[in-house]
């Protein structure tokens, strides 16, 4: 039983660990494209922090924040 616990234990922290390396190499490549294209990833990343900051989520279907005015 401790030793399945320990193999448990082991699995979880190896997919941490590879989780994070992939998340770094995503950021870096991130990074390099952002360098090479300012103007643009700025206004992408500021459209991002908006969505963030008003809950919007961007896989999810269109939601409207409020409802538009009635005709007439």
């Amino acid at each position: 039983m401790a030793g399945e616990y320990v193999d448990t234990v082991h699995r979880m922290l190896t997919r941490r660990n590879q989780l994070a390396f992939e998340a770094a190499e995503m950021a870096q490549e991130i990074r390099r494209w952002a360098a090479q294209n300012q103007v643009t990833a700025d206004r992408l990343f500021d459209i991002a922090h908006r969505a963030t900051v008003h809950g919007v989520d961007p896989d999810g279907p269109f939601v409207p924040l409020a409802k538009p005015p009635s005709a007439g």
